[in-house]
Order: structure tokens, then C-alpha cells, then sequence
């Protein structure tokens, strides 16, 4: 996994008029046996669904799971330690978080050249902010946020916690491959992101059943599993090679 340069930096809103951001939390049990208990059937008719969706999203998927591992994850096992910035006082109604968002690969632009992201969370406060230890409900609200070759835009509920180490996340999130600026997609997937980097996407069938696809971002191979059973998957144009495991 490359290392992310991005720089963290606490902004404050500290008029008293000001109202924090409320958003409908995450119910992590519930997204975790979702993804851990897929209830539809894995067959060549819904392996050919899945790949619909998954073809043009997997290369976003991935280096959106790489630079969220890296400022959740990364940050606090010493991974990746990106440069942060703190004021001198904490205070006001509205406090949350701005990471700069990476840019193409080897580019070295000034941090926040490439949009960012803004963590919003209620457990934020002075003590969370020194150590980075950002966990519970989160708001992610993604501008023009450049990672490699795409584009976020939007926001994703999500819960980070350290037992076990994961992030889930439910995305709204239009994306734009900076090739065909023109052509935007949205992923709304929810996910469950490892501190192995083993990502996890719930899909729903339009029989209204759902499979599991998981990957790790530095492998080509994908797992599709369903209630009977899974299936060895790459990516081959526009559909989905699958073999019993």
C-alpha cells in the first residue's frame, strides 16, 4: 500500500448560533451480518448482476479502501503517519476534522491541492483529536476529492471502531474517472473495510436478495458469496470469471 500524503487539520465553527451536522447513524451489527450472512443464491444469472455494478466500480472501490485505511487505520498503528495541524483552542458548537485527499499517484502538490474530506463525529473532542483515535458515528463528506484517477463527491455514513479494527460505510458517493470527467457513477454499496485491507461489499439483487463480494485492495481476485456458497472471481472485460474456490 502506498503511503498517503495527507495532512489533517481541526476546523472549528465557534459561533454559538451554529448547529452540529445530525445525520442517521450506522447500525454496525446489523451492516456486519448483512455482509457476513448474503441471503440470495450464487449462480452464473446473479454473478452476471453483480459484475453490472462491480466492473466499473471495483478500481474506485479500491483506492477509495486504501486512502480510508490509511487515515482511520494507518494513522493510529503507525502505518502512515500523515502531517496534522492543531489549534491552540478547541471550542464553539461544530468541530470536525479536514484531511486532504492524495491526488494522482507521485504527485507532491501543496496538501489540499486535491479537495478533501471532512470527518464529522460526536466523540470528537481535544484528547480524540491528539491521538487520531477517531471512532464511533461519522458523517464523511467527500469535495472534489482526487484519489489517483477519480473524482468523490458526496458523503458516506460510517463507524470506525478498533474491536474488531474496522470501518463500515454507506455510501452515497458520485465518482468520475478524471479520463471521462463527463461520465459519473454513483457508489452506494455499503462496505466493511479491515485492518487487513480486506474489503467487503454488500450487493443487492433485483430479486431483492443480497451477495458478498470480498477483495483485498493489492489483489486481483474477488470472493462472491451467496447462502450456497462462494465463488473465485477476476474481472474479465465486462463480466465476472468465477470458479469454485
Amino acid at each position: 500500500m502506498r503511503r498517503l500524503c495527507a495532512t489533517l487539520m481541526l476546523a472549528l465553527g465557534c459561533t454559538p448560533e451554529l448547529e452540529p451536522i445530525r445525520w442517521q447513524p450506522i447500525d454496525i451489527d446489523a451492516l456486519r451480518q448483512a455482509i457476513e450472512n448474503p441471503t440470495g443464491f450464487v449462480d452464473e444469472a446473479s454473478a452476471n448482476e453483480v459484475a453490472a455494478a462491480i466492473v466499473q466500480r471495483n478500481e474506485p472501490y479500491r483506492v477509495l479502501a486504501e486512502y480510508l485505511h490509511g487515515v482511520f487505520m494507518g494513522a493510529e498503528s503507525g502505518e502512515v503517519g500523515p502531517p496534522w495541524l492543531v489549534p491552540q483552542a478547541l471550542a464553539g458548537t461544530s468541530v470536525y476534522v479536514m484531511v486532504a485527499c492524495p491526488g494522482p499517484l507521485d504527485d507532491f502538490a501543496e496538501p489540499f491541492a486535491h479537495g478533501s474530506m471532512r470527518i464529522d463525529s460526536p466523540t470528537l473532542d481535544a484528547e480524540v483529536i491528539s491521538t487520531f483515535a477517531v471512532r464511533g458515528q461519522l458523517r464523511l463528506s467527500f469535495t472534489a476529492c482526487e484519489i489517483d484517477e477519480y473524482v468523490f463527491e458526496g458523503t458516506a455514513r460510517a463507524f470506525h471502531d478498533s474491536d474488531p479494527h474496522e470501518l463500515g460505510l454507506t455510501p452515497e458517493l458520485d465518482v468520475a474517472w478524471l479520463a471521462q470527467p463527463d461520465q459519473p457513477y454513483t457508489l452506494r454499496e455499503p462496505v466493511l473495510l479491515d485492518a487487513a485491507g480486506r474489503v467487503s461489499a454488500l450487493f443487492e439483487l433485483s430479486s431483492g436478495e443480497t451477495l458478498a463480494l470480498d477483495w483485498y485492495v493489492t489483489q486481483v481476485e474477488l470472493h462472491l458469496r451467496g447462502r450456497n456458497g462462494e465463488l473465485l472471481c477476476t474481472i474479465v472485460d465486462s463480466s465476472l470469471d468465477c470458479v469454485p474456490p
